[in-house]
């Protein structure tokens, strides 16, 4: 592997030379301004150094660098702290593009507070370079005595640790929990303490706890996240509702078991879930999830049907017998529109329906389930108006963005309905007063 070395030029050469020496690379970037380049790269006697009265020819001469070893970065203004971390910037990168497969070093011990500043700011956005100054014994405020000189590194990975920690903590309070995740494993190779090693393994089971939460990784997630259980003590309870529900509701949706019991946690979990994605204002997302949470409270509703009963695969017989001749297959012709609209009911298996929301939700007022028909009734017309928005959106039928407001609205519409159906089973728990939004601090 190359090895390259990047060094602020001041208007000392013996630090330069000191440095190319010990470090031996295959290739030099110097970065300096107009006035030190003479020192890189001058015509013979360039600086004589009146402690010791030596006279300096140029690094390049000095050590006899070729053309193909060494290359000037410039910059404009030394005392301009954005001008040298622009410079030192630019040569970092440009030093990546040509060597991929480097080692590098940098070394400010040349130049002006601004540029050693600028470059160490470089640095600590590349992360792929060592640093470090020519340090030594000092009888004056000049510079180290000639002959006592040594490289000095120096360890930045508690400044680095700092830094990533403070964009994770941006990315959480985004809900942006995946990138946060990454941020927490790049942690996870810097050289630091037992105490800072211990926030990282925090940061990292809990970024993967709350990522696989939002992603519908249940189960995944309550073994992360138990191993903090008194710090999410209140989310994990909620999170144990929504594996238990899952799995009655799984079983209804597949076996037409009787059910314990299924809640709406389910329900506001997405809805919680939507909100998160409108916070990152990605709203075709969002509507997604919203539409799935009004279709769940239907099909949650029919599980407390005496059979159970599945939107997804009807069971017409299983009916009171006024409603089998409206879904029973032996008495309408599926091919005929005027009986079926095809995305609303369609032919299932072993002679059962397959109900879309709508449909579902004439089904539900005709039901009449714990007297919840009245409430579906009251809904109907104003979720057919609202998923018209989602209808017309990339992620359904259309090519239409959704927008904030009509996020907003339908949002406002979901919790409500959701809410109203949830008081019809004066269950124990309500899931709207006790469910709250994932954390996004830690």
């Amino acid at each position: 592997m190359k090895k390259v070395l990047v060094m602020t030029v001041g208007s000392s050469i013996e630090p330069l030379i000191f440095s190319i020496t010990q470090h031996k690379p295959d290739f030099v970037y110097f970065i300096c301004s107009e006035g030190s380049k003479n020192c890189v790269d001058g015509v013979g006697t360039v600086l004589t150094d009146k402690r010791n009265n030596r006279s300096y020819r140029s690094v390049v001469a000095e050590l006899n660098l070729k053309a193909d070893q060494y290359a000037i970065g410039s910059i404009v203004d030394q005392d301009d702290f954005n001008d040298c971390y622009m410079g030192a910037r630019k040569t970092l990168n440009l030093c990546q593009s040509n060597f991929p497969e480097v080692r590098g070093y940098i070394d400010y011990t040349g130049g002006t507070k601004s540029m050693c500043a600028g470059i160490v700011a470089a640095m600590l956005d590349h992360g792929e370079f060592e640093i470090g100054i020519v340090s030594g014994e000092k009888n004056d405020l000049i510079g180290v005595t000639p002959g006592t000189e040594r490289i000095r590194r120096m360890d930045l990975s508690n400044i680095e640790f700092q830094r990533k920690l403070a964009n994770m903590e941006k990315l959480f309070l985004q809900y942006d929990y995946a990138a946060a995740y990454l941020l927490a494993n790049e942690l996870s190779f810097l050289q630091v303490g037992s105490e800072q090693q211990d926030v990282i393994t925090y940061w990292t089971t809990s970024c993967r706890g709350f990522n696989n939460w939002d992603s519908f990784q249940y189960e995944i997630a309550l073994t992360q996240l138990n191993i903090h259980a008194k710090k999410f003590h209140k989310s994990i309870r909620v999170l144990k509702e929504i594996i238990s529900e899952t799995e009655q509701f799984k079983r209804v949706d597949k076996l037409g078991q009787a059910a314990e019991k299924v809640g709406f946690a389910l329900v506001y979990d997405l809805i919680y879930n939507a909100q998160r994605r409108a916070m990152q204002q990605r709203y075709d997302d969002a509507v997604s999830r919203l539409y799935r949470a009004t279709e769940l409270v239907g099909q949650i509703t029919l599980t407390h049907h005496s059979p159970p009963l599945s939107s997804g695969n009807l069971n017409w017989r299983a009916l009171p017998d006024h409603l089998q001749t409206i879904y029973g297959l032996s008495v309408f012709d599926l091919s005929k529109e005027e009986n079926l609209n095809t995305d609303e009911m369609q032919k299932g298996n072993s002679g059962t329906v397959n109900l879309g929301l709508m449909k579902t939700i004439d089904l539900l007022e005709n039901l009449d389930i714990k007297g919840s028909g009245a409430v579906f009734r009251e809904f109907k017309k104003k979720i057919l108006a609202q998923i018209k928005h989602r209808n017309g959106s990339f992620l359904a039928h259309g090519s239409d963005p959704i927008q904030r407001e009509e996020f907003n609205s339908f949002s406002k519409l979901v919790w409500d309905y959701t809410v109203a159906i949830e008081k019809q089973f004066n269950t124990k728990t309500s899931w709207s007063e006790l469910f709250a939004q994932l954390p996004n601090q830690l």
